[in-house]
Formats: structure tokens, sequence, C-alpha cells
């Protein structure tokens, strides 16, 4: 398994998590927020873990990381109504 794939597969995983999450906000289950908020944080962890892991980066590589930190920190920040989340969202 290369270096790449390594990272591939939680990003995905966290991805799943962050699917379930909202199932359990559309259904108004307890915990639904906090499902998501981890998900988004590990999905930002997991990513900027795949770029540093690459032997040669791009610039688009680091764009695409920007992209990632803005909408996880975004719907973080939505999701438990915490203020400034326009800020990242008009950043996305």
């Amino acid at each position: 398994m290369n270096l790449i794939n390594r990272f591939s597969a939680p990003v995905r995983f966290c991805i799943g998590i962050l699917i379930v999450g909202i199932m359990f906000k559309i259904m108004h289950w307890p915990g639904g927020s906090i499902i998501m908020s981890v998900a988004f944080g590990l999905i930002l962890i997991f990513y900027a873990l795949k770029v540093k892991s690459l032997k040669k980066r791009t610039n688009i590589d680091y764009i695409k990381l920007i992209l990632i930190g803005f909408w996880s920190i975004q719907g973080i920040l939505s999701i438990n109504h915490l203020p400034y989340s326009e800020i990242f969202r008009v950043g996305f």
C-alpha cells in the first residue's frame, strides 16, 4: 500500500462518519452535532497528514488543503451555532 492510499482510507471513513452524523441530525437523535464535529475535525487532520506525506507537493495540493480547512472549520462552527461561521463560508 503506498503512502497516499494509507491516508485516503481514514479520510473516506471519516466522511462515512459525517454521513452518519447527518442522519442523526435529520432524525433529531441526540449526539448528531458531536458526531459531525468529530468527523469534520478528523477529516481535516487526516487530509493534512495526507498532504504532508506527499513527496512532491504542488500548489493545487495546498489549495485543496486550504479549502478542506475552511470547509471543516465552517462546518464545526455552524453545526454548534458558534459565531464567525460566515467568515469561513465566504473563505470556502
